[in-house]
């Protein structure tokens, strides 16, 4: 335990991810572009159709969410104990409710997905686990940033993996047998969309690429939920450390300022009677006049009564994905500043300029080019609004 929460501070500081593939036997895995081969990682992993069970039943018109879910594992314990033909352990559903009344779902032993996530390659941290049609879901939405309704499949070397969507989200599952799924493609009255290549190694870079995948083509198993690494920026570090960093620094300077106060008291006295040398003099006069300037300081901060946990935690929420925080100042009069890297420097000028929180932004200075990422570097001035 103590092992995976260091490998995923680890991590946290040097991102990597890993998309896998399991086929029943062996993992394909997809490397990080950017930092290929490094470990760890966190790894998001797609199972193959013919390890899991699909079924399709009937439910009441009205059913709440609890009861939705204890009929759901009914029904996949009675389903696995008639496939099966022995006691069914601990199950883990995905739900997808198709029309009003009926409701399908996809599992698997619980049990079977710990173990499959214990045979991982050394150095990949376990990120979540889905069907492999989610993980082509998700190539094909990263390549055209949308999914048009319909059939999409890939061939691997031992079935066939593929998923069906509508207007509404994900529908169903294409059965994994090659025969079965080409005859279901036959009869299929819609698009059918695929992708020539190694189908293994594609479902591995879709397993990658699903933390872009929109939510309501996602389905994740009970127990086992998809958990993308956060976004790492400098906000999101000073989010994390601000209240410990806060409470700490309280404490420090309150001892240190009433410590401080009565050298000074001190050191007049012995000013007066002993006739201390200049530089003694001097000397004190300096630690009293910094002194002053802390609590100078911290009342003018208890003056502006600006809640920056908030403000930091709205920065983190609107900054786009593709940028990466590198300094953040508080300034005096609201004035807060923001030195970053990202794709497009006037999409986070107009991001900020039109929150709530946020006055005034503009450029601090010219916006340039990283010429070896190609992103633009730039840093931005606001301030922010007074309550009314």
């Amino acid at each position: 335990m103590i092992g995976e929460k260091i490998a995923l501070l680890q991590e946290w500081f040097r991102p990597a991810a890993v998309g896998a593939y399991f086929d029943g036997d062996k993992f394909h895995l997809a490397e990080d572009n950017k930092h290929p081969g490094r470990r760890p990682a966190r790894a998001f992993v797609a199972l193959s159709h013919r390890l899991l069970y699909f079924h399709l039943f009937k439910i009441p018109k009205s059913i709440d969410q609890k009861a939705l879910k204890e009929a759901a594992g009914l029904e996949a314990r009675r389903i696995f104990v008639l496939l099966e033909k022995r006691p069914a352990g601990e199950i883990s559903c995905a739900l997808i409710s198709r029309k009003l009344n009926e409701l399908y779902i996809v599992f698997q032993e619980k049990e079977f997905f710990k173990k499959t996530l214990k045979n991982l390659p050394s150095g990949l941290i376990p990120c979540g686990v889905v069907p492999a049609g989610m993980a082509l879901l998700a190539y094909f939405y990263h390549k055209n940033r949308k999914l048009v309704k319909g059939a999409y499949y890939v061939e691997t070397a031992s079935c066939i993996e593929g998923v069906v969507v509508d207007e509404n989200g994900l529908k169903e599952f294409l059965p994994a047998s090659p025969g079965t799924a080409k005859a279901y493609l036959k009869d299929f009255d819609g698009e059918i969309f695929t992708v020539e290549g190694e189908g293994e190694k594609i479902l591995a870079e879709g397993a990658r690429l699903l933390p872009l995948l929109p939510e309501k083509y996602l389905v994740t198993f009970e127990g086992f939920p998809l958990t993308p690494r956060p976004k790492i920026s400098l906000s999101m570090l000073i989010l994390w450390l601000l209240p410990v960093a806060t409470l700490a620094a309280g404490n420090i300077l309150n001892y240190k300022a009433a410590g401080l106060e009565n050298q000074i008291k001190a050191a007049d006295k012995k000013v007066s009677s002993l006739r201390k040398s200049l530089a003694e003099i001097e000397e004190f006069e300096k630690r009293k006049e910094a002194y002053k300037t802390i609590e100078t300081t911290l009342k003018e901060w208890q003056a502006e009564n600006v809640d920056y946990i908030e403000v930091i935690r709205r920065l983190t929420e609107i900054l786009p994905e593709d940028t990466w925080v590198r300094r953040l100042e508080f300034r005096e009069a609201r004035e807060v500043r923001l030195w970053a890297e990202g794709e497009n420097a006037l999409e986070v000028l107009q991001v900020i300029a039109d929150d709530p929180l946020f006055e005034d932004a503009k450029f601090l200075s010219t916006v340039t080019k990283n010429t070896r990422t190609g992103k633009e570097i730039f840093s931005i001035v606001m301030k922010i609004k007074k309550e009314k």
